[in-house]
């Protein structure tokens, strides 16, 4: 590429052929993130395991793309509704300039209409993309081969609020392109799908009273991620998720939605289930209320569990303490979008030799034996503020902290961009 001199440069020439600029920026973007990389990711605990957040080449030659909207995926549900009133307010700014350069009444209506729905649709559909089309995932990796990457709580399309055709096998799927060795399958007030992949016969009589039940094993593999038996009940002031349920469980789900806890405590330790509570709960509810809490969630993949967590977190930790449970990570995904938020790494030596009811009771076992073992792994997200100078500039402040979380070979992609835009820019026709 042939660049102007620098005399022609320091005469203003930039102002027609910017690529000096482009260039001099371009290089101190990528020696930036050279000599300050960005934490990506963060472990609790003492003695934590060396992990590391793997990109696929895919995701490196997106990365403007991928990375932005990873991002966006790791806002709340606040940061969220911010960006959709910065999109508000630029609809209107496009339709109060387009009204002030057209002259004709009719041409103003339709002119300010389409430009509005332009503005809007660009907005809108970065989150379509973002939720619905496939991307290449980043995914976590360790360096202890006895570590196991564990999701607590996701969902299927079984759940009246998973995606649709989002069923056992794509589960499996988001899971494995993520990282996770196993995973639980926490449909709502379901078990399904146990019955099925597992093929161990169907609920016959008592599928009318758990309205379509899912809880899901798989096969153990190397490349795949095992899917475990959980389901997401209600109790007042929470949600809980139990883990390691079977059919011998399905008298606590007599109700249509509420967990029988009554029922819950009456069962003896050996046969009782693992309750994991979920983000978000009442605060107010009593920790010695039951049923008995065995772990709780840090983080949640959710915007509204992501909130909770990031305003909550010293009286979660201090909750987890006072029962002297373990933390954990959940993804909560429901089939929506390509990033995963949040890792729960455990020290397990010898999972991998493990049939998939096998390892989930050693999983159960671990978080009620070994807790100093379980330690939370967490993507760096856009820090919350409540300010509301901060809160009404989210979206320059999403844009500046996707370009600082961005890796050397990041930079490099999306440097390589830029400059074939202009090229393209510059040899694309010109009107007489």
């Amino acid at each position: 590429m042939h660049f102007p001199s620098l005399r022609r440069f320091a005469t203003a020439g930039w102002r027609r052929d910017p690529r000096w600029v482009v260039a001099i920026l371009g290089m101190l973007y990528v020696a930036w993130g050279a000599w300050a990389p960005a934490t990506a990711v963060t472990v609790t605990g003492t003695g934590a395991p060396r992990v590391q957040l793997a990109l696929p080449f895919e995701y490196l030659v997106l990365a403007p793309v991928t990375r932005f909207l990873d991002e966006l995926t790791l806002l709340d549900d606040q940061q969220h509704t911010a960006i959709a009133w910065t999109l508000v307010f630029i609809v209107a700014m496009v339709a109060v300039r387009t009204v002030m350069h057209t002259h004709c009444w009719r041409a103003r209506a339709r002119a300010t209409v389409r430009a509005s729905l332009m503005a809007f649709g660009a907005g809108l559909g970065v989150y379509v993309v973002g939720a619905l089309v496939p991307r290449p995932m980043a995914s976590l990796t360790a360096d202890d081969p006895a570590v196991l990457l564990v999701d607590f709580h996701s969902h299927t399309e079984r759940s009246h609020d998973g995606r649709w055709r989002f069923g056992a096998e794509s589960n499996r799927a988001w899971h494995a392109a993520s990282g996770f060795h196993a995973a639980y399958v926490t449909d709502h007030q379901t078990m399904q799908a146990w019955q099925l992949v597992a093929a161990r016969g169907e609920l016959a009589s008592t599928r009318a009273a758990l309205r379509e039940a899912s809880i899901v094993a798989g096969t153990r593999d190397a490349v795949q991620t095992t899917l475990l038996p959980g389901i997401e009940s209600v109790v007042p002031g929470a949600h809980l998720n139990l883990l390691g349920v079977s059919a011998s469980h399905l008298p606590l789900f007599a109700h249509r939605r509420n967990l029988d806890t009554l029922r819950l405590a009456a069962l003896h330790a050996s046969d009782r289930p693992l309750a994991l509570l979920t983000l978000p709960f009442d605060l107010g509810r009593s920790p010695h209320r039951p049923p008995r809490i065995d772990a709780i969630e840090l983080t949640n993949g959710a915007p509204k569990g992501l909130r909770f967590s990031r305003e909550h977190r010293a009286r979660i930790v201090q909750l987890a303490d006072s029962l002297g449970v373990p933390l954990v990570a959940s993804s909560n995904h429901h089939g929506w979008g390509s990033t995963a938020v949040a890792w729960t790494a455990m020290r397990i030596p010898g999972w991998q030799q493990l049939d998939p009811l096998a390892l989930d009771a050693a999983i159960r076992d671990a978080l009620g034996s070994h807790p100093d073992q379980v330690h939370v792994v967490e993507r760096q997200g856009l820090p919350a503020s409540r300010a509301v100078l901060s809160h009404v500039l989210t979206l320059p402040r999403l844009a500046w902290h996707a370009a600082a979380m961005a890796t050397v070979p990041e930079r490099l992609a999306g440097l390589g961009w830029v400059l074939a835009t202009m090229i393209l820019w510059r040899r694309r026709p010109r009107r007489a």
